[in-house]
């Protein structure tokens, strides 16, 4: 990316290749984004910025829910203790 031009309001022009806008928008490439980028097309840069601000403050709490989810998938893997017939225990 590369700033080619400012205004008086403090914004940007910039040029970016389309692979590092689709990076930007959280795609690994332009052809798996699903998204077409157009002339006059707004990407809501402070949105996704916000939206990884929040992961980041609740890092911890996704841990705690990450351990009492897998709390969880344990226990309803758990597999029921095998019944001896009867006359057959050791």
């Amino acid at each position: 990316m590369k700033i080619i031009a400012k205004d008086d309001r403090d914004r940007y022009i910039v040029t970016v290749h389309k692979d590092e806008l689709a990076n930007l928008c959280g795609y690994c490439s332009d052809y798996q984004s699903p998204i077409r980028f157009a002339i006059g097309a707004e990407i809501q840069v402070h949105s996704m910025y916000q939206q990884l601000y929040s992961l980041a403050n609740k890092k911890g709490q996704l841990a705690v829910l990450a351990r009492e989810l897998r709390t969880y998938a344990d226990l309803l893997e758990m597999k029921p203790p095998i019944l001896e017939p009867e006359g057959k225990s050791e």
